[in-house]
């Protein structure tokens, strides 16, 4: 598989509507900008789309019309994800909306304990 690196346009995109949230914390995860709560990963970037964490009814509703399973790896979906297509996909205010439903739904999985 063939790895595809983000587009500036699609990082910054993510991060204008991300960055004035101050319940996530910025990371790195698959060399990608991501962004967690409590320490769960809710949304982030992978090559040329955006993933967001949501509950199953929101990823039924979405992906009859624009997402699919996250798939990072041929084989290996992961099962809360669902995976957007990027910058000329989706509006701002659509992913204002994901961002707050994957932050809110990230926030009710029980926080990730510190590996000391």
């Amino acid at each position: 598989m063939d790895w595809k690196k983000p587009s500036e346009k699609l990082i910054k995109l993510l991060q204008q509507a991300a960055d004035s949230r101050s319940e996530v914390e910025k990371r790195k995860m698959f060399g990608c900008p991501c962004y967690f709560v409590g320490g769960n990963m809710a949304f982030g970037v992978f090559a040329d789309t955006l993933f967001f964490r949501l509950d199953e009814k929101d990823r039924k509703t979405l992906s009859r019309n624009i997402g699919k399973p996250f798939e990072p790896q041929p084989g290996r979906t992961m099962k809360e994800y669902l995976q957007i297509p990027g910058e000329n996909t989706i509006d701002g205010k659509l992913l204002n909306e994901l961002i707050t439903k994957s932050v809110l739904y990230t926030a009710g999985i029980p926080p990730k304990k510190k590996k000391s």
